[in-house]
């Protein structure tokens, strides 16, 4: 019965080899496998989650910037409107080319 069992184990692997299969995993290499490949699915699901929170947070902050933008506009518009030259106006001017200089 031994005997036998070898020789179907060798004509089955064989047969196995000629079309192309690389390995027959046994029991507890298929485990490992298994175990490998939902610890990589695991690993994707978080990192895709984390990539959509990011990108959720690049929108909010992306209109947080429009509006923060407009809002500057609409004073800066407001304050020239009105006429107004003020030590402030200057200051601000200043500190803008001050802060040009300095970046650029």
């Amino acid at each position: 019965s031994g005997r036998r069992q070898r020789t179907s184990y060798r004509r089955r692997r064989k047969k196995m080899r000629s079309t192309g299969a690389e390995q027959v995993l046994t029991g507890p290499e298929f485990k490992k496998y298994i175990a490998m490949i939902r610890n990589k699915g695991n690993v994707y699901k978080t990192k895709r989650s984390e990539m959509a929170d990011l990108r959720a947070e690049v929108g909010v902050l992306a209109r947080t910037a429009d509006i923060l933008q407009n809002q500057y506009n609409e004073v800066k518009t407001n304050h020239l409107s009105n006429g107004k030259r003020t030590r402030h106006s200057w200051i601000h001017r200043h500190s803008r080319q001050v802060g040009d200089d300095i970046c650029c």
